[in-house]
């Protein structure tokens, strides 16, 4: 039986709130694959608006499942995002570059889960400057619902190696409406190069975060919780 959302992700006193799936011990022992995937099936079910685009937005990829995100909720419509700094990747991601754009694979998936649900956000990014949250939101009723949020469970990691071939001049001529596209040789040896370079680095430094297996990465959102400060303005 799929796990509930109130045991997925459940407040409790305080407002404290864990997103590791319950099940995590028993997928070890019965190797159900439906077990460890219990958080995406519990998505969006929760009647709380902020509650509800959190269960998409905790779900968002990040470098070594540090999920560095701290969501408090604040009245009945506000929406602080911090980041938990302590999570920092100090030898491979020294300018913080990978855990910005992990906050930022976030507040989107949060946009994208709130707006399907009826509710437009205004987002003030870094209200305090670089040193405080991340991200102040206000939760409104309106919003226009995103056609890429139907892809949201589609999203996996494609480990395959690339194939060697130049992208198709019209493919080529789509991308570039999103970002620049590097097709020389020389462009290209280069960018081989630095990516062999830095998945070297992020193996022999960080090879304690990496999880290879179902077992392993199981165990460890086994010991995974996501804390939700609350403030009721009492």
């Amino acid at each position: 039986m799929a796990l509930s959302r109130r045991k997925m992700m459940g407040l409790v006193g305080g407002g404290v709130v864990l997103a590791a799936p319950a099940s995590a011990g028993g997928f070890l022992t019965t190797r159900r694959p439906s077990r460890a995937l219990a958080p995406w099936s519990a998505m969006g079910s929760d009647a709380e608006s902020r509650i509800n685009a959190l269960s998409y937005a905790i779900l968002a990829p990040n470098p070594h499942s540090r999920q560095p995100w701290v969501p408090e909720l604040q009245g009945d419509d506000q929406l602080i995002i911090h980041r938990n700094k302590t999570l920092n990747l100090h030898d491979t991601d020294p300018f913080d570059r990978q855990l910005t754009i992990d906050m930022g694979c976030f507040l989107e998936l949060l946009r994208m889960a709130a707006n399907e649900n009826g509710y437009a956000l205004d987002t003030n990014l870094f209200p305090q400057g670089e040193d405080g949250p991340v991200a102040a939101i206000k939760f409104a009723e309106g919003g226009t619902k995103d056609p890429l949020f139907a892809h949201v469970f589609d999203r996996h990691t494609n480990r395959n190696a690339y194939e060697d071939h130049p992208i198709e001049a019209d493919a080529q001529a789509t991308l570039s409406e999103y970002s620049t596209i590097k097709s020389g040789q020389d462009d290209v040896t280069a960018l081989h190069t630095l990516t062999w370079e830095a998945m070297e680095i992020e193996m022999t430094t960080h090879l304690d975060r990496s999880r290879f297996g179902a077992a392993p990465v199981i165990a460890y959102y086994a010991t995974k919780e996501m804390n939700y400060g609350t403030n009721t303005g009492e």
